[in-house]
């Protein structure tokens, strides 16, 4: 059987309550049904990409899963991310790396959003 592993990708923050938030976020995805969620950011603060491939290298892992937690897409997201998976695969040539799409691509973004605009306007009135 395949180990999959799950890293969710931010960019990180000079606030660390902001860095806290996110990790805090990781910790209640990483439960039974994906237990092998690890967070990573490109910058500020650790882990680092690499550092998260590592940890899940260390569970056997053969495919990671890389979920980009921005909303649009960039240049950290078709630039950055993408030339640090590739320096990944070559030095990891046994785990099968892929990357999702950005959040706001999704079709409950949208759903989402327009959850957000009732409970506004819900407290409007």
């Amino acid at each position: 059987m395949t180990e999959i592993g799950v890293i969710l990708f931010s960019h990180g923050s000079r606030r660390e309550a902001s860095n806290l938030a996110f990790k805090n976020l990781v910790d209640r995805i990483d439960d039974e049904e994906h237990p092998m969620v690890r967070p990573a950011f490109l910058e500020f603060t650790e882990p680092d990409l690499k550092d998260a491939v590592k940890a899940l290298k260390s569970h056997d892992i053969s495919k990671i899963v890389i979920v980009p937690v921005f909303l649009f897409p960039g240049n950290h997201v078709e630039k950055d991310l993408p030339n640090l998976v590739e320096e990944l695969r070559r030095e990891h040539e046994k785990i099968d790396f892929t990357i999702t799409d950005v959040l706001a691509s999704h079709p409950k973004f949208r759903e989402l959003i327009e959850e957000r605009i009732k409970e506004g306007l819900d407290q409007t009135d």
